[in-house]
């Protein structure tokens, strides 16, 4: 991974006006769960930390996170962002507050020098993470997201709308659920994802979702939010797919 690296630098390149406050305040963290893929021998390597996107979880890296591990032979640490997947349902839901986390789990796991690695809203988290706390960290890979402030895409309304109405009718099967998101989200790719969400209740049957949908779509005005007024030099590689939106100049090579 690390000859694929190159060094960029990213410093905020544009200027809006801010929208949210990112406070100094400590911000209480939160124990995030977390899957490791143990390297098959001694790590030639510092661990992989990798951060999934909005409405994803650990789950979606498990078959990369297990390939990783033995191809570059070190440990691989796949997390649950806060109100994701196995971690705690807490406000706020701020990159600041998934920075502090992440500083906080890395502290747990005596982990050092990782290569942190964050997917769309993990990938925003990563970078916010890296601007305040770069010593801690060795690269960065940063996946299909900009570090610009940025309106967020009107989809993803959507998806909590169709979430809402999915637990509001108190459905019993799965299938009942995607013809209902269809109606929010044509893709059956991306409405697949959504509903690895839906968790069947061993009570009364009844499928619900295991992200907290009040703080989810709280949190919608902060997630195309980033931070301001920071710079790193930090070894970043920047992954962007071909017909990406997220393809602009914003960054610059030394």
């Amino acid at each position: 991974m690390d000859v694929m690296l190159t060094s960029i630098r990213f410093h905020g390149l544009r200027r809006i006006p801010k929208q949210h406050h990112y406070s100094t305040i400590s911000l209480e963290p939160v124990k995030l769960a977390y899957t490791k893929f143990t390297a098959p021998s001694t790590p030639s390597r510092q661990p992989f930390v990798i951060c999934h996107s909005f409405l994803g979880s650990k789950q979606n890296w498990k078959t990369l996170g297990k390939a990783m591990s033995h191809r570059f032979n070190t440990d691989v640490y796949t997390l649950d962002m806060r109100n994701h997947g196995d971690s705690p349902h807490v406000e706020p839901h701020t990159y600041e507050a998934m920075a502090q986390d992440l500083k906080s789990w890395l502290q747990e796991q005596d982990i050092r020098a990782p290569t942190l690695i964050g997917h769309s809203m993990g990938g925003k988290a990563a970078m916010t993470f890296a601007l305040l706390n770069q010593n801690l960290l060795s690269n960065l890979v940063v996946l299909d997201i900009a570090p610009l402030r940025a309106q967020l895409l009107h989809d993803f309304d959507n998806y909590c709308k169709g979430m809402w109405e999915i637990e509001r009718l108190q459905l019993t099967r799965q299938t009942e659920a995607n013809t209902i998101m269809a109606r929010y989200e044509p893709d059956e790719y991306v409405r697949h994802f959504l509903l690895t969400n839906l968790k069947k209740s061993p009570v009364d049957g009844v499928y619900r979702f295991r992200v907290p949908l009040p703080i989810i779509t709280n949190a919608l005005g902060n997630m195309g939010d980033f931070i301001q007024g920071y710079k790193s030099s930090l070894p970043t590689l920047f992954v962007l797919g071909g017909a990406s939106s997220y393809k602009k100049p914003f960054v610059t090579h030394p």
